[in-house]
């Protein structure tokens, strides 16, 4: 027995997907942690780069940057990075609320 999907059985869907399948070629792409293909610098070091890429002067446009916080270790004093907007407090703060952890009125009044 067929499944029907929007008008189309699940075995007409497969036939046609493995006749178009069968005229691409196939990409591995690699998501390991330990691939080499992204820079591994501190959080801080990522920061201080997309500032700089971002800086006066340019167009502020930067496509796909993609990096890779080095260190095993996704403790704060690692990962993150305190600045003029957002001082560690304010980024304690968020963090909190975003992941709906119980925040004081007085935090909320402040941030």
């Amino acid at each position: 027995m067929s499944r029907i999907i929007g008008g189309t059985t699940l075995p007409m869907l497969g036939r046609a997907m493995g006749r178009f399948i069968g005229r691409t070629p196939v990409r591995r792409l690699a998501w390991a942690p330990t691939s080499g293909a992204f820079p591994r610098r501190t959080a801080a070091e990522l920061y201080a780069e997309i500032r700089d890429l971002t800086s006066p002067g340019g167009d502020y446009t930067v496509h796909n940057y993609v990096a890779v916080i080095a260190g095993e270790d996704m403790i704060p004093e690692a990962v993150v990075v305190e600045t003029e907007l957002f001082p560690r407090d304010a980024i304690q703060y968020y963090t909190a609320k975003n992941m709906g952890w119980e925040v004081s009125e007085e935090d909320t009044a402040k941030w």
